[in-house]
């Protein structure tokens, strides 16, 4: 009989809140789902906060070939034309004169991740380059070299050329994430120039 009022107060504990206190409801009201509009405005937003945070470190990379595009000279180290006289102030990007004949068309994007004005970028851009021009944020523009590549797997890395009398750009490296935090599926965004 003691066991059995025992477990009958057990039970009643369980079941009964304690005097003075309010019960959980087990089964609490559902929020309301966010309108789809409310999802892709969210979206949105934070796309386009990210594409602010980044787009000081993107530039655009153009690439002027010499008279064999099998063979690129704008690599440290190699001999290639010298196309400014950089007493001149005018341009690098100038379309008058002997410079506009010699530029393709040729240009793509890379994006600034190191301190000392590394350039990430894929191999193609600059493959069969005698010269690279790029324009970086603030309308800065220079000459840049390779200085490691690897067209297996389509990259390659440029710096810009020191030129007596030419100052070197200020570039801002990009915030480089965690790749340990990322998963299938996670977003990406992929900026170009």
């Amino acid at each position: 009989m003691t066991w059995l009022f025992l477990l009958a107060c057990i039970s009643l504990i369980e079941i009964e809140p304690p005097v003075g206190t309010q019960s959980v409801n087990p089964n609490p009201p559902q929020a309301q789902p966010a309108a789809p509009i409310d999802i892709v405005a969210a979206l949105e937003t934070v796309v386009a906060d990210a594409i602010a945070r980044a787009e000081p470190s993107v530039v655009a990379i153009h690439r002027v070939k010499g008279e064999n595009p099998r063979e690129t000279l704008a690599v440290r180290g190699k001999s290639r034309p010298q196309l400014f006289d950089p007493r001149v102030p005018r341009s690098r990007f100038s379309r008058d004169g002997e410079l506009a004949d010699q530029i393709s068309f040729d240009f793509g994007s890379g994006v600034v991740v190191g301190t000392e004005g590394q350039i990430l970028t894929a191999y193609h851009v600059v493959k069969g380059a005698s010269l690279l021009l790029v324009r970086a944020a603030e309308r800065q523009q220079f000459e840049a070299e390779i200085i490691a590549a690897d067209p297996r797997i389509d990259l390659a890395v440029i710096v810009p050329v020191a030129i007596a009398g030419m100052p070197m750009p200020k570039l801002r490296p990009i915030p480089l994430g965690d790749s340990a935090t990322l998963r299938k599926g996670s977003f990406l965004v992929a900026l170009g120039n």
